[in-house]
């Protein structure tokens, strides 16, 4: 999966805030925040599988300094075998030490690579019309608005009465809906109050 991948995307797969990736990068790793010349960083899926192996790291409490971080993101990003305590033998991790610890790594690739390619797939469902919905995002071929989606997830509507409520969205649809709940508002404008509706026949027109 060699696709650069958006920060804040990888930071919800991953379970971070944009800003401690950035951090991490710039404080930790010493690497530059503009990636190929962009003015955004641009991850890439190895990136995004360290976020995501760090998270676990610091939620099971295990401490990992900044000089081992930086041996850990060299094993995943630099694609090496073996760097300090760090070895990678396909998706198992090891970490060397008085205990030896042995990761697998298969859980978190192939979560992440669905959640990616979710959303890869879903973002190519939605299109912009000055005459469909005032010219909000909404998923193609329908007149549903994105936010309106995404708003009801957070507010802790089941899929499964979303699936009901617009039959004409697939779970391609539905799953980047989800995403982007998590993810929070694109930076920038806030968007406007969104009217709330779930009629099945508006939905599935």
């Amino acid at each position: 999966m060699s696709t650069e991948i958006e920060t804040r995307v990888a930071a919800t797969v991953a379970g971070q805030t944009p800003k401690a990736i950035r951090q991490e990068f710039q404080r930790v790793l010493k690497r530059s925040a503009v990636s190929a010349g962009r003015a955004r960083l641009q991850l890439s899926f190895r990136d995004v599988i360290y976020f995501c192996f760090k998270k676990e790291l610091e939620q099971e409490g295990i401490s990992v300094g900044p000089d081992e971080r930086r041996e850990l993101y060299s094993v995943f990003r630099r694609n090496v075998a073996h760097s300090g305590r760090w070895r990678r033998d396909g998706q198992q991790l090891k970490r060397s030490g008085n205990v030896p610890v042995v990761f697998d790594l298969g859980p978190i690739i192939n979560r992440s690579s669905s959640e990616l390619r979710a959303y890869r797939l879903g973002s190519t469902r939605i299109e912009r019309n000055p005459e469909i919905c005032g010219g909000q995002p909404v998923f193609r071929g329908t007149r549903v608005p994105v936010q309106q989606v995404v708003e009801q997830i957070r507010q802790g509507v089941p899929v499964e009465q979303l699936r009901e409520d617009y039959p004409a969205l697939d779970r391609a649809a539905l799953s980047y809906a989800a995403l982007k709940a998590r993810m929070g508002n694109d930076p920038g404008r806030p968007p406007g109050r969104l009217q709330i509706r779930r009629a099945a026949g508006e939905a599935a027109d």
